[in-house]
């Protein structure tokens, strides 16, 4: 799929919420989970993140606002890009068709800065109950940014 593809699905979502100067919409990627502490589960991303960005990289938040919008990519790391790889911001930008990609860190900043200053309105998934499956937890991120 093209970036044009995920700038459209923002495009529709922004307008169906009717996003105001004020209003911001925050929505997280799946985040790994391990079977056990041998054997990472299989990564699923989730789904409305996947239709938003078209990123299957764990661990990303997207944010958007009306005009603005910005995706959070976890800060670079050496050692795990030797073992599971790393998605670059050129990377994300060419397949999201989002301009400003920020590290993680630098983006928990700017929420913590924006959000009690500028903000009224935030839209999040609903969390997802955090209990055991069939002895895997269901993914936190979801949980863990609305908390």
């Amino acid at each position: 799929m093209k970036a044009d593809f995920f700038t459209n699905n923002r495009k529709h979502l922004r307008d169906a919420l009717e996003l105001g100067k004020d209003d911001l919409v925050l929505v997280p990627a799946s985040t790994k989970v391990q079977y056990h502490s041998e054997q990472a589960a299989p990564f699923l991303q989730e789904s409305n993140f996947f239709y938003l960005t078209g990123i299957e990289e764990p661990d990303c938040l997207l944010m958007i606002g009306d005009k603005a919008e910005w995706l959070l990519i976890p800060d670079e790391d050496e050692f795990a890009g030797l073992w599971d790889g790393q998605l670059s911001k050129k990377e994300a930008a060419a397949i999201s068709g989002i301009e400003r990609i920020i590290d993680l860190s630098e983006g928990w900043n700017l929420l913590s800065r924006y959000i009690p200053s500028k903000v009224k309105k935030i839209y999040l998934p609903s969390p997802e109950p955090s209990i055991l499956h069939g002895q895997i937890h269901t993914n936190p991120a979801q949980r863990n940014l609305f908390e």
